[in-house]
């Protein structure tokens, strides 16, 4: 029970238009609420083992809020308006979730509850996607809900961008458990989870999807390329790559007389991108000011809240806008220390799973790296969990690789320990 609350709180955290009246607390946050009382209840007098994900966890954490609390005296000082509520809201928010994932990396330490969780995550994912198609194609009618916003399908959140950050990590899980799978049952239904992620995410007509899954797909292949070269002499794997590697300057050569067939592709692509909704000029600005309102707090910042004014529409005070990217708002917020912080975190995962070698969760942590250059991620728990997977699971595979490679060390050590846990 607990692990479903978990799953469904982690899914529903973007389903807001199922929030009622606009209010920030939705069926996401009251399950994972639920599921921090369990959890509590369960701990009462029961030791607290962290895990290889706590420390980054607590140490980001900390950070974030020494550089927020600085940054919101900054703004106190020199900002002539604020967004109180939104400043409310961020507190409630970076609250919220720094605590509720310090939780998540100590439960979630157990292998087997660990993989349970994504399954059910995956899962339940895929029914909820299913449910939210269903209901844009008329055929289910969902009470309150309007699954559309133009043309692009939004399903049960207010904005595509939402639904198509949760697709985006749904397929990229879904490729993780299909290749973990030790039965061809569990990796069909991975597959089927992953499809079912995919078609919905192209249909958000989300463009950071789309940038987030092909960065993915390269990095996921280029993880995959090292492996096999890394493997034992001999290996089928091994010969794979090395012919792969001998064919790739054939091919580029082979490629040369479509250079320009590929170059004005590309060059459209971009220009269609740039210029549709005239999102790309209006990004730019929004990134402009965001690096000169951190730049006039003296890399301070100026604590929680949007700080933003300058759009192509305007609103009057207190209103104000992000700048639609994590590194850039942190440093509106907290200051260039903030902004470093977050880079760390996040690198730190894609660096993990780099070194243990795991291709999909490689792919993983790049993707919702890509995907906070184009959006603010840190009130997505989602992302949270994401990072903490990533992490969990590259310890568990550098942890078994030292034991294969000294086991006789690794057994006094831990015998060691047992002894002065005993005494």
């Amino acid at each position: 029970m607990p692990d479903v609350l978990l799953a469904l709180g982690l899914l529903l955290s973007t389903a807001t238009q199922l929030r009622p009246g606009g209010s920030p607390i939705g069926p996401g946050e009251i399950c994972i609420l639920l599921w921090l009382g369990v959890v509590f209840a369960r701990r009462i007098g029961r030791p607290i083992t962290a895990s290889a994900a706590t420390y980054p966890v607590i140490a980001f954490g900390l950070v974030l809020i020494l550089s927020e609390s600085a940054g919101f005296m900054m703004g106190m000082a020199i900002e002539p308006f604020f967004d109180v509520p939104s400043i409310v809201h961020d507190v409630v928010a970076y609250t919220f979730l720094i605590s509720a994932t310090v939780i998540i990396s100590i439960e979630m330490k157990d292998d087997r509850r660990r993989m349970r969780v994504a399954w059910l995550l995956s899962s339940s994912g895929a029914l909820a996607l299913l449910l939210q198609l269903g209901d844009a194609k008329g055929w289910v009618d969902v009470p309150g809900i309007d699954p559309w916003h133009f043309d692009r399908v939004r399903g049960w959140s207010e904005d595509p961008n939402q639904l198509g950050f949760v697709t985006a990590f749904l397929v990229l899980l879904a490729v993780y458990l299909a290749a973990r799978s030790k039965r061809i049952v569990e990796a069909s239904a991975a597959i089927f989870c992953c499809a079912v992620a995919l078609v919905t995410g192209v249909l958000t007509k989300s463009d950071t999807f789309t940038v987030c899954i092909a960065t993915a797909t390269l990095v996921f292949l280029l993880i995959t390329c090292r492996n096999w070269l890394l493997a034992p002499r001999g290996s089928p794997r091994a010969a794979v790559a090395c012919i792969g590697l001998l064919a790739a300057p054939l091919v580029l050569a082979a490629a040369l007389p479509f250079t320009s067939a590929f170059t004005s592709a590309g060059e459209t692509y971009s220009e269609d991108l740039y210029y549709k909704d005239n999102q790309g000029d209006t990004r730019l600005m929004l990134w402009k000011e965001a690096l000169e309102k951190g730049l006039d707090s003296k890399l301070v910042g100026m604590g929680p809240g949007p700080h933003l004014v300058k759009k192509a529409f305007k609103r009057p005070p207190p209103d104000k806008f992000e700048s639609h990217n994590t590194p850039l708002e942190l440093f509106t917020q907290g200051g260039l220390i903030a902004s470093l912080a977050f880079i760390a975190f996040a690198g730190w995962a894609v660096f993990q799973t780099c070194r243990a070698g795991i291709n999909s969760l490689a792919a993983l942590s790049c993707g919702l790296l890509v995907f906070s250059l184009f959006h603010f991620v840190l009130r997505h728990p989602i992302f949270w969990f994401g990072i903490v997977l990533c992490l969990l699971e590259a310890d568990r595979v550098l942890r078994g690789a030292r034991e294969t490679r000294h086991p006789v060390v690794t057994r006094v050590a831990e015998v060691s320990s047992a002894k002065w846990a005993l005494s």
